[in-house]
């Protein structure tokens, strides 16, 4: 059985860890080595990582300064051993069958680089889904992810097993705090793998209010991204991607625009612009708006 890496970056994750950790124990597939990147945590995520080194000797520690989650990975991947490499944050799950199943896919095909599974958007509970998402194995491929991420294709980080000899030459980029993950996708598909969708949910991507995702605005980041991508394609693909990205943004604009307009002639919006026009006529908007900072304003 060939050795599968699971490389977790961890970052003051306590409160979700022993769940995570749990999902890489219950693994039906026990030839796994679990490679956990301790990326300088305040909380006790280092207690519980400790636990879990002690308790089984699949599991491997590295301790680092907090130098984000790319930094983290890329540790991992130096220190992973395995054939196949699974990356997977210090907040999210995956199925016990995962490995088993995607390892018994390589098996059936040996020119396979990647494969996939459907993975579910989920908070507190695995039962509450908030949305699935899904790969369409048309879109896995260098133009359509360079011009359509974001958009009809993202794909979560652990909801692939790969080939590690397929990140040769690559590691992620640690200048970036956002789209670091499409980036790297890209360079892989860059490659031309060979891959696989499984029609299964076999991943757990967790919702809440501390990810990065939830707690940040990834606009700066985004146009940063843009320029680091340059050094990375050919000057007709960056072409492509600017040109894609500023239609897909008027579109956005437009789209935007024209559900304001659409708000403005709704009766409901017309009857309140004529009551608070009212209210103003009479001077009584200011004191409604005095009344309610003073009188129902929040208890601390």
């Amino acid at each position: 059985m060939n050795l599968v890496s699971i490389i977790i970056p961890v970052y003051n994750q306590e409160k979700y860890l022993t769940e995570t950790l749990n999902s890489v124990l219950s693994q039906t597939y026990s030839n796994w080595e679990c490679v956990l990147v301790n990326d300088g945590s305040s909380d006790n995520s280092v207690s519980i990582l400790s636990e879990y080194v002690s308790k089984d000797n699949r599991f491997v520690f590295i301790n680092s300064e907090n130098k984000g989650v790319s930094s983290a990975r890329n540790l991992g991947l130096k220190r992973a051993t395995g054939y196949f490499i699974l990356f997977l944050d210090g907040d999210d799950l995956i199925h016990p069958d995962k490995i088993t199943l995607a390892i018994s896919s390589f098996q059936k095909n040996i020119n396979l680089d990647i494969v996939f599974n459907c993975t579910n958007y989920f908070q507190n509970t695995v039962d509450n889904t908030l949305y699935p998402i899904t790969l369409n194995s048309n879109l896995l491929n260098f133009n359509d992810l360079l011009l359509f991420w974001g958009d009809r294709i993202i794909i979560p980080i652990h909801s692939a097993i790969i080939k590690k000899d397929l990140f040769d030459g690559i590691e992620y980029n640690c200048d970036l705090t956002a789209q670091e993950d499409w980036l790297v996708w890209l360079r892989l598909f860059q490659k031309n793998p060979k891959t696989l969708v499984l029609d299964s949910v076999l991943s757990y991507y967790r919702k809440h209010n501390e990810s990065r995702t939830q707690s940040r605005s990834f606009e700066e980041d985004h146009f940063k991204a843009m320029e680091i991508f340059e050094k990375y394609m050919d000057l007709e693909s960056y072409k492509s991607l600017l040109l894609h990205q500023t239609k897909r943004y008027y579109k956005r604009a437009y789209d935007n625009a024209n559900k304001l307009n659409e708000i403005k002639r709704s009766k409901t919006f017309r009857a309140a612009f004529f009551v608070k026009s009212k209210l103003k006529k009479f001077r009584l908007l200011s004191i409604i708006s005095f009344l309610s900072a003073n009188f129902f304003k929040d208890e601390k």
